[in-house]
């Protein structure tokens, strides 16, 4: 309980971030209230009821919450960095709806089901030791019945190898319906958020050993230092916060309609603080605004009673951290309005790396305007990664140049199909944009982008048993002079 209690206070936005993964339809003005009856009544809980979780009620939230945070530790530590950045990143398309997600967490639970070791080692030889460009189609033809969207998420799984493939395996395997819910709702956050928060929760673990909700006595009264009711929290600040997108969330039929009693004061003690929430790109021209724009986003107590907080953004040397005068220019102060993001849009660093001799990084200050000055809010400042500045664009690097390239087709994943089927575009250079376009002959349709060398679309309408010549461009204007060709089958 302590270690919950300490990152209440250092990083409350982490906590409620959590409320919104396990609990995404409780009211937003419950969330406080009911971390608070968390620490200040389920510990007389545990105390006075021996059952506690099998006398547990829909009504016990409070107690509910601390079970379901316990669930995602356990889901997070026994799945691997490798594993989660896959099914972030790689294998569950963000283009579609968390129950669309959540039917294809299904559907791979059933496939590792109806595999055992031997048919699972069997199918990554084949998909390994073809070539990069025809796995998916090895895949595809290897296991009846198995859609491509099932081929795109698991071909990168596959890649990882023989022990991250049966790893994944166990764990997909005991996945329960709420757990499920959970990972979806945890891969609403940004991965790099979410695998921050997974090590956070794996470093309380010790010799590979979960360490469950735990009950102590001392005389009649629980022991808050010694019990430990999560042993998966890290009591040091969390440099990073992402709260779930609850417009996303899946809900997990919980009763919502618990009277919260107690305020959750400690959180009204958690000092404010910054996050970036998009980063500066990594290289620019000089005297150009940065692209993307650096965005920065407040954390603390609550951010709906952040009044007059600005940010004050200043230039900094990479090699030594000292500050660089009269090189950052645009709109450097920024106020919070109308929510907790604050975008710099106008930002140009005026001098190059060159110049200077070292790589560059943004600084950015939370002030609060008091009376009529600017105070500094202590501890509230965040650094950007590097920023590399040269005098020309023919000098920022060759992968920027390559993003130019037309898109190159190689295959159609099958190249036969019924109207209002699924198919696979395999290529090189896509780029994601509304003027991405897929040409099936003279019918053009916008397919859903997963990477730079897979698109996926729907069949349109054609003419029964006709044969089409299928054309990507990235711009709506540049074909690459590679081409396949697809038979539109009768019904």
């Amino acid at each position: 309980m302590s270690q919950l209690y300490t990152m209440g206070k250092e990083c409350p936005q982490y906590l409620y971030s959590l409320t919104q993964v396990v609990h995404p339809a409780l009211p937003d003005e419950m969330r406080i209230g009911l971390l608070a009856q968390m620490f200040s009544e389920v510990p007389e809980k545990l105390e006075n009821d021996n059952d506690f979780l099998t006398n547990m009620t829909d009504d016990d939230l409070a107690l509910r919450m601390l079970v379901d945070f316990k669930d995602i530790q356990d889901l997070l530590i026994t799945i691997s960095d490798l594993q989660l950045m896959q099914l972030c990143d790689t294998m569950l398309p963000t283009n579609v709806t968390p129950q669309q997600q959540y039917s294809m967490i299904q559907e791979i639970r059933s496939l590792f089901l109806q595999w055992d070791f031997d048919q699972l080692d069997r199918l990554m030889h084949l998909v390994n030791s073809s070539p990069v460009h025809r796995a998916k189609h090895i895949l595809k033809q290897s296991v009846p019945g198995i859609s491509m969207e099932m081929v795109l998420m698991l071909v990168p799984l596959i890649h990882l190898g023989k022990e991250e493939m049966f790893s994944f395996k166990k764990w997909v395997e005991a996945l329960t319906a709420n757990g499920m819910i959970f990972i979806v709702n945890l891969m609403q956050m940004e991965s790099d958020i979410l695998l921050d928060i997974k090590r956070r929760l794996s470093s309380r673990v010790k010799n590979g050993v979960k360490v469950g909700i735990k009950r102590t006595r001392q005389g009649n009264k629980v022991n808050e230092h010694s019990s430990e009711f999560i042993n998966a929290l890290d009591n040091e600040e969390i440099k990073r916060s992402a709260p779930a997108n609850k417009k996303r969330a899946l809900g997990n039929g919980i009763n919502t309609n618990y009277p919260l009693k107690l305020p959750f004061s400690f959180l009204d003690e958690a000092r404010h603080q910054l996050r970036i929430h998009k980063q500066p790109p990594a290289q620019t021209v000089y005297q150009r605004i940065l692209r993307p724009f650096p965005v920065v986003m407040l954390v603390g107590p609550s951010e709906t009673e952040a009044v007059n907080f600005f940010v004050e953004t200043t230039l900094l040397r990479e090699d030594n951290g000292s500050e660089i005068p009269l090189c950052l220019d645009g709109t450097t102060v920024m106020r919070f309005t109308g929510g907790s993001f604050c975008t710099f849009k106008k930002l140009k660093i005026l001098s190059t790396s060159q110049q200077q001799g070292t790589k560059f990084r943004l600084r950015f200050q939370l002030k609060q305007y008091v009376g009529s000055i600017f105070q500094i809010v202590e501890g509230a400042t965040i650094e950007s990664e590097p920023i590399e500045v040269f005098s020309h664009t023919c000098y920022l690097t060759k992968s920027k140049k390559n993003s130019k390239k037309p898109a190159k087709l190689i295959e159609v994943l099958p190249n036969t199909a019924y109207p209002g089927e699924r198919v696979a575009i395999l290529g090189e250079n896509f780029v994601k944009g509304k003027k991405l376009t897929i040409n099936f002959g003279d019918i053009k349709i916008s397919p859903q982008f997963h990477e730079m060398g897979t698109l996926t679309c729907t069949v349109p309408d054609g003419i029964p048993n006709s044969v089409v010549t299928i054309k990507v461009t990235n711009d709506g204007k540049t074909y690459d002079t590679s081409e396949a060709t697809f038979t539109f089958m009768a019904p």
